[in-house]
């Protein structure tokens, strides 16, 4: 079986902000958690997160860097990122950032498959449950 990567595609240097910035968010309330509850789910997405952030990063960097770039990414790092950038617009109040963020949701959300456990498959999700 391949596995094919999704693409999020023509985005440009604010869209990749806004990707930094999500990961980012997401990783230190990853961090967070695993500080507290320490569970191997927490420590994967820790690890898939970090190598995300890494990848925008070289890709920011690079000198081939246009106005209208791309990301790819494996099924699983776009599912963490699906949920890192749902949890930066609800947490954000930088109306701009959280305009860009939903704008790249409403990218990658169509390019997910239909899952049956829809609101279970994030760690942050399960915050709220938790802390009741």
């Amino acid at each position: 079986m391949i596995m094919e990567k999704i693409s999020l595609k023509k985005l440009d240097r604010k869209d990749f902000e806004v990707l930094a910035n999500a990961s980012k968010n997401y990783a230190e309330v990853l961090d967070h958690l695993i500080q507290v509850q320490n569970t191997a789910q927490q420590h994967i997405h820790f690890n898939i997160i970090q190598l995300f952030q890494y990848d925008v990063y070289k890709k920011v960097t690079s000198r081939s860097f246009g106005s209208k770039s791309k990301v790819s990414m494996e099924l699983h790092t776009a599912f963490l990122l699906h949920d890192a950038l749902q949890f930066y617009c609800s947490s954000t109040t930088d109306d701009y950032e959280r305009s860009r963020g939903t704008s790249l949701i409403y990218k990658l959300h169509p390019m997910l498959p239909s899952v049956s456990d829809e609101g279970e498959k994030s760690v942050l999700s399960q915050i709220y449950v938790e802390e009741d």
